[in-house]
This record gives structure tokens, sequence and C-alpha cells, in this order.
């Protein structure tokens, strides 16, 4: 089964779901029936292997603004990393924060990004997935 608690913001009064399913599934109470369900948000992981690292310097300077034109923010941008698991591949990692997976892929979809993996092609390889921030309980799902 599954199960609700209530759970108080500053003025706000919200049904949190435990175990079990999406929160996005979920209306907090502050919520009529008639308005939409707050937008969840997502996040962007891109990991790269780095060929010509002056070209990457590049794709770097051009990415802020089109992340942050889309309601983005870094949360990691490069810095030290720790592998616990798996083979230690040395790639770059960033993450980023989007206000819900629909403004994340606009970003990815956007001219303004374009732009800049065709800089980003040249130079390095990558592996990016979009993931939506709401926790899923149900392993039966798919994938993850």
């Amino acid at each position: 089964g599954s199960a609700l608690r209530e759970a108080t913001l500053p003025g706000v009064k919200i049904l949190v779901h435990l175990f079990g399913r999406r929160l996005s599934r979920f209306r907090p109470a502050c919520c009529p029936p008639h308005d939409p369900v707050p937008a969840v948000p997502a996040y962007l992981i891109y990991k790269a292997w780095v060929s010509d690292p002056e070209a990457y310097r590049e794709y770097m300077r051009r990415t802020p603004a089109a992340i942050e034109a889309f309601g983005g923010r870094f949360l990691a941008r490069g810095g030290q990393s720790h592998t616990l698991e798996g083979d230690d591949d040395r790639a770059r990692t960033i993450i980023v924060e989007f206000p819900s997976l629909d403004t994340a892929r606009a970003f990815y979809d956007s001219d303004m990004y374009r732009a800049a993996i065709a800089l980003r092609r040249r130079c390095a390889d990558v592996h990016m997935v979009i993931v939506d921030g709401a926790f899923d309980l149900d392993p039966g799902r798919g994938p993850g």
C-alpha cells in the first residue's frame, strides 16, 4: 500500500505521498482540482570526454546563456569527482536543474544550444540524459 502524510511549509499544507507513486501524480492539498499540478524539476546529467580542451572552452563559454534562458542552473560543473563503483572513466560531469522535463528538452532542442552542440561535437564525446526529479519507488515502471 501507500501512505499519505501531511507536511507544512510556511503558510502551505501539502500532502506528501510516501512509498509507491510518482510525486507528480499527486495534487498538493493547497491546489484546487482545477489548478494544474505544480511542475517537478528535471535534471540534465552530462558526462564529457574532452579531446580538445581549448575548443571545449568555447563550448563552455556559450552554454550558460542558453541554460539560463530556459530557467536552468548548474548544480555541478566539472569539479572534482570520485568514482565509487564501476569503471573510473575520468569524464567531466555536469548536472543542471531545469524547472521541468519539458523545459530541459526545450533547452536541448533550442537554436541557441544547437549552435553550441556543433562546436562540442568537434572536441568532445558526451553522454547526456534528462531525468524527472520526482522519485518513483515502483521498480516495475521502467529502467532505473
